[in-house]
């Protein structure tokens, strides 16, 4: 695992290197990709992931969603990231998968 912790202290957002999935398409997502927008990193976002497949193919904030397991196998590389009542659920799902690139984050 890459990070728990508040947002604004995970410093690998703001590595240029670094490409991220947001796990999670509504409220809580949205306002992770803003805490990125505020840093001028916008374009470090790759894709919004998301359970819900009615989602799938669909943009929120002009970034396409996708569902976990397409991305998982395309897109190991990259960091994951998220937040809120669900973030337990959606680390231990990551880690089941052996995903590493994990980013559990705290927002306000």
């Amino acid at each position: 695992m890459e990070y728990i912790g508040d947002i604004i202290y995970d410093e690998k957002i703001l590595d240029t290197r670094m490409q991220f999935i947001i796990y999670g398409a509504g409220k809580v997502g949205r306002r992770i990709y803003e805490y990125f927008k505020i840093n001028d990193r916008q374009d470090s976002i790759r894709y919004f992931c998301d359970a819900n497949s009615a989602l799938w193919g669909t943009k929120v904030k002009g970034v396409v969603v996708e569902g976990p397991d397409k991305l998982m196998e395309e897109c190991g590389e990259y960091q994951f990231i998220f937040a809120g009542q669900y973030a337990d659920e959606i680390c231990r799902f990551l880690l089941k998968k052996g995903i590493k690139n994990i980013h559990y984050v705290w927002i306000s």
